[in-house]
């Protein structure tokens, strides 16, 4: 389905040329740091001359400062020769060109990065269980989030420049995470599903979880949001007879008894085609593999919302369920910081709110199964409760109960139960 493209990979030669490309290009256009700055450190550049005038040129741009050819030759260190950089001449001749070779530069130092890694670590995966060496990793992928992506080491001023362009989008009220197609929720959440966010949506069963979960994938995807829906359970036909649902209005028993106009299905998956929606059915994954897969769909097509449906079916290994979960949980909330988006997560609730009445049944953290570990990983905790069953429009009791970053409180939104859609 359709997706963001694929980056150019740099072909300009090898890495001493990539360099003096990337350096050179800054030096005769300083307002281009602005696309490197937050991405390349200076330790990610291999050669010493490229070291010294990336970090002069940082210094410079922190203090607000701009440079030429002869503000930076005194100011690098004189033991460095840095005249091949200084004089060379770019073959780069715009910011988009700029932009590919910031992402080769970021590829190469990753390489780097990550066979040191691998070579110090000296994993052995006959001694050890796999899971454990999965999550190890993951947590050192978490690091390299820091510094190979260099968001490390920001003072203060670094920090007020992007808050300001943060502030400036928020004045003139854009969205800042990714949509659920619900604008009251949206705003409780902060304008929206933060990226680098675990949202957990906690029901018991037949309430509606995988219906949300689909629901908000596919209001994401129609405001443009590149979507991934992975399930666990139900398979990708069964999930595409309710999106032709949600798509056309028509009941979803119609659709499966094959009781609808032709050219509205036709016409409606021309419509679904366009979305930047992907569903994956992947029984028996760990969330390990889950964060494989969404990582090589993020690199092909980008990814602004992962949906797991759901918490509880990954088939993840542990002493205990305890245990389990939270292992579960701990890698989810690794691939939202990893893969810079929001992941959405189903998980079930336990029996006690059956046994209790009045606001008392209300759903409250401690219902999540296994909720220690849910409850201090998630950053976005939603219960769905709802009464009535089998009315055309059930009404459903929307209640956040917890929220890192935005409000707490209850909104009402409708279940369709001919379409399977929250409204």
């Amino acid at each position: 389905m359709k997706g963001r493209e694929r980056e150019t990979s740099w072909d300009g030669g090898d890495d001493n040329t990539l360099e003096l490309e990337f350096i050179s290009y800054l030096i005769i256009e300083p307002k281009a740091i602005s696309e490197a700055y937050s991405k390349v450190t200076p330790d990610a550049l291999k050669a010493a001359q490229s070291q010294e005038l990336y970090r002069v040129i940082s210094t410079l741009y922190e203090k607000g400062k701009t440079w030429n050819k002869t503000i930076l030759r005194s100011l690098v260190d004189k033991r460095i020769d840095c005249s091949e950089y200084l004089n060379f001449t770019p073959t780069t001749t715009s910011v988009e060109q700029f932009k590919q070779i910031v992402a080769a530069v970021k590829r190469e130092n990753l390489k780097e990065v990550l066979s040191e890694f691998f070579v110090k670590s000296n994993i052995k995966l006959q001694d050890r269980p796999p899971e454990d060496v999965a999550t190890e990793t993951l947590e050192y992928m978490t690091k390299l989030d820091a510094s190979v992506l260099g968001t490390s080491d920001w003072n203060v001023e670094t920090i007020i420049k992007e808050h300001d362009l943060l502030m400036k989008d928020r004045y003139e009220g854009k969205l800042i995470g990714v949509s659920s197609g619900f604008k009251d929720l949206d705003v409780m959440l902060g304008q929206g599903m933060g990226r680098k966010k675990l949202i957990v949506v906690g029901a018991r069963p037949s309430v509606g979880k995988t219906s949300f979960s689909l629901s908000v994938a596919f209001n994401a995807a129609k405001k443009g949001h590149r979507v991934l829906f992975v399930s666990c359970e139900m398979d990708g036909v069964e999930l595409y007879d309710r999106l032709l649902s949600f798509q056309t209005g028509l009941p979803l028993t119609a659709i499966i008894r094959g009781k609808v106009p032709k050219e509205k299905i036709k016409a409606a998956n021309d419509a679904i085609k366009k979305l930047p929606l992907s569903i994956m059915h992947l029984p028996k994954m760990t969330s390990s593999e889950v964060y494989t897969v969404a990582m090589k769909h993020k690199y092909i097509h980008g990814l602004d919302l992962l949906v797991v449906d759901y918490l509880g079916f990954l088939a993840d290994e542990g002493d205990n369920e305890v245990q389990r979960i939270g292992r579960i949980s701990r890698t989810l909330k690794m691939t939202a910081n990893l893969l810079d988006c929001a992941v959405l997560t189903p998980h079930q609730l336990n029996r006690a709110i059956e046994k209790r009445t009045g606001e008392k049944g209300q759903p409250m953290l401690s219902d999540l199964r296994e909720s220690g570990h849910v409850e201090a990983d998630a950053d976005v905790i939603i219960f769905l409760n709802r009464e009535t069953v089998g009315a055309k429009n059930d009404k459903t009791v929307l209640r956040i109960g917890k929220n890192r970053q935005g409000e707490c409180g209850i909104l009402d939104i409708r279940f369709n139960s001919l379409t399977t859609k929250f409204e």
